[in-house]
């Protein structure tokens, strides 16, 4: 069984040194583990906000929100 606090702060550990993806890998991994897990979630949403504002270098308003999401991360299209 997976330990759901080493998962988080190695994610933890990777969002600190702005290593998004690995971030994002491990909270996705604690949310598997425990998908009552509010921490997890709030943490990988950090992670994707983060790897946001240093896509386009600054943090994207509200509107703009969903448009760069989906041109960025999107795999669907």
């Amino acid at each position: 069984m997976t330990d759901i606090n080493l998962l988080i702060k190695r994610g933890e550990a990777y969002l600190s040194e702005e290593v998004f993806g690995s971030a994002i890998k491990y909270f996705t991994q604690a949310i598997e583990t425990d998908p009552r897990c509010a921490r997890a979630y709030s943490l990988r949403g950090a992670a994707y906000w983060l790897k946001v504002w240093a896509t386009v270098g600054h943090a994207p308003s509200d509107c703009r929100m969903y448009e760069i999401f989906r041109n960025k991360f999107s795999n669907h299209d």
